[in-house]
């Protein structure tokens, strides 16, 4: 059975997608590739994948997919990142292979980088980032307080005449005192 005609599908899918044109790392063709993959196989139960060029140490195309049962391969995606449908035939080499498109993130080369997440999670992530530093700049203010309290009340400490006072093992033991007074302390024997 060859592969359907699904031009206008992928049009279809690319209606809600960010246009990316070609760029050495192709991440958001990557994803948009992963898109229409997908919204493709919600039409013809999961038979759309990638293609992944084995012999090139495992490079994913991002304009290309594959129809699993023929090894028809398509390209579906533009120079200028725009949809489009081009039948290529039949999968030329061997160790060019079909491989499933994830649910989640589009599939990536290894040693690419990762794709970049939406805008809306990047403002969640800029929300809670700020909430937490308004929360520790609160708690930083809280500390330098704190500290020049511990400041003004070493100034105002009064200079000790005390003398050591020596226990049975020959350590030397200062006493404690509070900021103004010092009196007499016992050892213990």
């Amino acid at each position: 059975m060859s592969a359907p005609n699904r031009k206008a599908e992928v049009e279809k899918a690319f209606a809600g997608l960010t246009i990316h044109p070609k760029t050495e790392a192709d991440d958001g063709r990557r994803q948009n590739l992963c898109a229409v993959g997908q919204y493709l196989n919600t039409l013809d139960a999961g038979q759309w994948g990638c293609l992944v060029k084995t012999d090139q140490g495992n490079k994913i195309p991002a304009d290309i997919l594959v129809w699993k049962p023929t090894r028809e391969h398509f390209d579906v995606i533009t120079g200028d990142g725009g949809p489009t449908w081009i039948a290529c035939g039949t999968v030329p080499k061997p160790e060019w292979v079909w491989r499933a498109i994830p649910d989640g993130p589009a599939p990536e080369p290894p040693g690419t980088s990762t794709p970049i997440p939406d805008a809306e999670n990047w403002h969640k992530k800029l929300l809670a980032l700020a909430e937490f530093d308004a929360a520790l700049a609160v708690r930083v203010a809280e500390a330098e307080a704190a500290l020049t309290e511990i400041r003004r009340q070493i100034a105002d400490m009064k200079p000790c005449a005390c003398q050591p006072v020596t226990v049975q093992t020959g350590e030397k033991l200062w006493h404690t005192h509070t900021v103004t007074t010092c009196g007499p302390q016992e050892v213990a024997k």
